[in-house]
């Protein structure tokens, strides 16, 4: 299991980490990673367990976080060779997973697509028409490149007053 927390307290991060550790350990279930991108933290753990480097990128909430410049990225597969049918545009749209919805203005397009193929009438494995085909290379070339798209982890509130101003329009085709 994972837990992940944040915080900019470094005194609190230090407690955090003996305390747990301490926990853990008198339940007979030592912790064996840790992932900061806090210098002094990483110290400690370095030098706490021996032989274990913390790594430069890790897994968080299906995302990829580059530790060091505290930077988030999409994680997605490599899209598939093949024919493409509704069961396999559908496989396809879903590596693109977003739990945070950051990337909704690309992702949307593939799932739109994808509504579309349910009004074809057409069976889950039967080929796709060469219009849903092209429209598909558009919109995976553009997930494709997410992966070089990075945005902060933190969008840190510094106890500073925020105002937030929501513009939005409907859509027949489309939410998120």
């Amino acid at each position: 299991d994972n837990m992940q927390g944040t915080t900019s307290d470094e005194r609190l991060l230090m407690d955090i980490y003996r305390e747990s550790n301490q926990e853990m350990l008198s339940a007979n279930m030592p912790l064996r990673e840790w992932v900061t991108n806090n210098p002094t933290l990483r110290g400690m753990v370095e030098h706490d367990y021996t032989g274990y480097s913390v790594p430069e990128v890790t897994s968080v909430l299906g995302l990829e976080w580059e530790v060091k410049e505290d930077r988030l990225r999409l994680k997605r597969k490599p899209d598939g060779e093949g024919k493409l049918t509704r069961r396999s545009l559908l496989s396809k749209v879903q590596t693109a997973f977003d739990p945070l919805g950051l990337l909704t203005p690309i992702t949307i397009r593939g799932r739109m697509l994808v509504q579309q193929t349910w009004e074809l009438n057409l069976g889950w494995d039967d080929p796709l028409p060469e219009t849903v085909c092209q429209e598909w290379d558009l919109v995976n070339k553009d997930l494709a490149e997410l992966h070089e798209f990075t945005f902060p982890r933190s969008i840190g509130c510094t106890g500073r007053d925020y105002d937030l101003h929501v513009f939005c329009d409907a859509s027949s085709r489309a939410y998120g």
